[in-house]
């Protein structure tokens, strides 16, 4: 995604994304690591039967966290339009999907799948009357 011209990685070229890569990565992790033991606390002093449903919360606020790490590494990307829309797209999708994989974050993806199953039976037309309109 941070690099520009061909797809076809070389070896300096995967140096070179990696390293710019790590700047970000880096301070998110910084970040990170320095609330960690306050967002565990939350849940610690959570009542048992509220522990699972801040953890899923502390889930979706570091994803929106690393989401907007992401976001901002799109400034340091490609210059061509195309190239940057293509990186872009390809690196939104494949974090999400990391999102909604069940081998990563199983509470995330669980929580995603009745999001979207929620949405679909909000969404389905009303069978009978829809005929009877």
């Amino acid at each position: 995604m941070l690099i520009n011209g061909d797809q076809k990685k070389d070896g300096n070229k995967n140096k070179k994304e990696k390293k710019l890569a790590e700047r970000f990565t880096h301070d998110f992790e910084k970040k990170e690591d320095s609330r960690f033991f306050a967002d565990l606390q939350q849940e610690i002093d959570a009542e048992e039967t509220q522990r699972e449903e801040v953890y899923l919360q502390w889930l979706l606020a570091l994803a929106a966290r690393a989401e907007q790490v992401l976001r901002h590494a799109f400034i340091a990307g490609p210059r061509s339009n195309m190239q940057r829309y293509k990186a872009q797209s390809a690196a939104l999708s494949r974090f999400d999907a990391g999102l909604r994989s069940s081998k990563s974050f199983p509470e995330l993806a669980n929580h995603f799948a009745r999001q979207r199953a929620s949405r679909t039976a909000h969404a389905a037309p009303d069978s009978e009357g829809a005929h009877h309109a």
